[in-house]
């Protein structure tokens, strides 16, 4: 009889620490589809915002200078390209953007 109840206690110890392994590993689990879920929510937010970019830009007669305004806030240490090639800081104004024209608006970042 003591070794069947022995046998019973050692069942239901290892069954608890099963219980206790899946729990952690159901947190963990929903830890990391929280995590995917945050990830997925900040992709579509700067989609979003590229999509508004790409809409202001759109607008008839924008020019190279209208882009970067909605690309950036910095004052100095921009160049700019459109479709690969470099546009000087003089000809911003007067570039206009076309269409599927690729701009790319790179800042200094200053450190190491």
């Amino acid at each position: 009889m003591a070794d069947r109840t022995i046998k019973s206690i050692l069942r239901f110890i290892a069954d608890k620490a099963s219980v206790d392994r899946t729990e952690r590993d159901i947190g963990r689990i929903e830890k990391a589809l929280d995590e995917q879920r945050a990830a997925a929510e900040r992709t579509q937010q700067a989609f979003t915002s590229l999509e508004d970019v790409s809409v202001r830009i759109g607008a008839a007669g924008a020019a190279v200078l209208d882009a970067v305004q909605i690309l950036t806030t910095a004052a100095s240490g921009v160049a700019v390209a459109l479709n690969d090639e470099v546009v000087s800081r003089g000809a911003w104004a007067s570039t206009p953007l076309a269409d599927g024209d690729r701009v790319e608006v790179l800042t200094a970042v200053q450190g190491g």
